[in-house]
């Protein structure tokens, strides 16, 4: 019975899959395919193999999203025999001849706890992508937005017209709130400052109103504390008429001031013990703080009632005021948190129109992998995201239907996309046999760097003289049977390398494979 046998692998490396002859088996990634190859780079159907008569298997290539290869060359249908190597992203098949066994049914029974546990391991990773998808806050909220505007600029304007917008605002809504919340506070100080003098001033003289001794008045604190900061005037005021009487050199005066008369207005009707307190245009308070005495109520049957007699009168210019260095910190503190919060938001924008950019074009990638979109459509105005979304969607298009062992032509393109998608040493040619396309692989076979080979002819981009020769045979004998693989084997640092040239329109696909792979 013939068999493909797994020599290479993430998983199930060694285990048999077999035909028995006439039937049939889809390989994939998902639980629908009769046989798993779990691996990110398969299809959820990559291929399917069939049972033909003469101990041969035909596999057909399912529109897979990387390709199927057989020998190191992409195929779209092919038989094959034995000792033929299949690779399917990274997985590696070998094509054996082994005793009858369990086999493989529709439903994947024959491979014991593998096909038992496929689905549920399925479902469990549907279920946690289900989870990881589920969107957060700036997902919900920032993120569109972000989209939006990324459609319609330039990002890299939009980054730095941001960060213009973000420095700008940070000076709005930290430094010029301050300002004001400062002045603010100076005033609001400088107010329980001459309230606080105005109270003491009350308090010293209620003793000199009641006994009527007004020459004792003290109008002036400065006399028993010294020098207040910004006090620019002080006097005590009869409450019943509003005349001064003190100090003694304005007895008799009237008030005239506007905020000191209705001041005085306000503490004979409400008798607010705290005082009152007002700022005018200038920067200037005026305070005013009762002085009560005990006066007999003949309606209350001669019972001593409060009564303002007197009141102290303060004005205080604010702007000579200091803030307290607990102010300033508090002020300041205010200021970052507000340039802080606006700071994330700015971040979370460019990180989508950075590294979001990045984890959008992955997740589309992995939907056209998974066979869930046809192409990549990328909204966001980044010229070099955009390109690499079209240098994917066209390695795309051209894998599905490349059928070099058969012979199909293709454009020079053909082969460099080729070159990209397989996952062993490989180079494509002009007819001329200048280098177009050279993977990292072949750079670690042949010892020369891609941006040493590219541009270059054969002759230049090696240093294996037959190597150098070997291409330049095959190519001669491929040209003359188009579409045919010249294969030859070759030595490389003492290992033996199968080297595999085929020719289609206008360029040459050349893989090499060790040899001790096919064994």
């Amino acid at each position: 019975m013939i068999a493909l046998k797994i020599i290479k692998g993430p998983t199930s490396v060694g285990e048999h899959i077999k035909l028995p002859s006439g039937s049939s088996l889809i390989l994939g990634r998902s639980s629908e395919a009769q046989y798993q190859l779990k691996s990110i780079g398969v299809s959820k159907k990559h291929c399917e193999i069939r049972a033909v008569p003469g101990a041969k298997i035909e596999i057909t290539d399912l529109g897979s999203s990387n390709g199927t290869f057989v020998n190191g060359l992409m195929i779209k249908k092919q038989v094959l025999k034995l000792g033929d190597t299949v690779t399917i992203h990274d997985f590696v098949l070998k094509v054996e001849a082994v005793a009858p066994g369990p086999s493989l049914s529709a439903a994947g029974e024959g491979f014991g706890d593998f096909a038992q546990t496929a689905a549920p391991q399925d479902s469990l990773q549907k279920e946690q992508k289900t989870i990881e998808n589920k969107p957060n806050f700036f997902e919900r909220t920032i993120f569109p937005i972000a989209d939006t505007l990324a459609g319609q600029g330039d990002v890299r304007t939009l980054v730095l017209g941001f960060f213009i917008l973000w420095t700008i605002a940070i000076a709005l809504l930290s430094i010029l709130p301050f300002s004001q919340n400062a002045n603010l506070r100076i005033e609001q100080q400088a107010k329980e400052v001459a309230k606080l003098y105005a109270r003491q001033l009350a308090r010293i003289n209620q003793t000199f109103v009641v006994e009527h001794a007004y020459q004792r008045l003290v109008h002036n604190l400065d006399e028993y504390t010294g020098q207040t900061p910004g006090i620019t005037n002080s006097m005590i005021i009869d409450a019943s008429n509003g005349q001064i009487i003190a100090p003694s050199e304005m007895v008799g005066r009237s008030i005239t001031n506007p905020e000191t008369v209705a001041g005085l207005s306000f503490l004979k009707k409400l008798q607010d013990p705290q005082g009152y307190a007002k700022i005018d245009a200038r920067g200037f308070v005026h305070a005013l703080a009762p002085i009560r005495i005990g006066v007999s109520d003949p309606n209350q049957g001669g019972q001593l009632v409060s009564k303002v007699a007197a009141v102290s009168y303060v004005e205080m210019d604010s702007t000579r005021a200091n803030l307290s260095m607990a102010d300033l910190l508090d002020g300041a503190l205010t200021s970052l948190l507000m340039a802080i919060i606006i700071g994330f938001v700015f971040l979370a924008l460019v990180y989508r129109w950075t590294e979001g950019t990045l984890v959008v074009l992955n997740r589309k990638t992995q939907d056209l992998v998974d066979e869930q979109a046809s192409s990549i459509e990328i909204n966001f105005n980044w010229p070099n995201i955009k390109a690499l979304a079209d240098k994917i969607n066209t390695i795309n298009n051209r894998s599905g239907g490349s059928n070099l062992g058969a012979g199909e032509e293709k454009s020079l393109e053909w082969a460099m996309a080729s070159v990209e998608l397989v996952p062993i040493a490989a180079a494509a040619f002009d007819e001329q046999l200048v280098v177009v396309a050279w993977n990292a692989k072949m750079e670690d076979v042949i010892g020369i760097r891609a941006s040493m080979a590219l541009g270059n002819d054969i002759g230049s981009a090696s240093r294996d003289v037959a190597f150098e020769n070997a291409i330049r045979e095959m190519s001669a004998s491929a040209q003359l049977e188009v579409g045919i693989p010249q294969r030859r084997n070759l030595d490389f640092g003492g290992r033996d390398f199968q080297i595999s040239l085929v020719f289609a329109e206008g360029a040459s696909l050349v893989t090499i494979t060790p040899v001790e792979e096919d064994e």
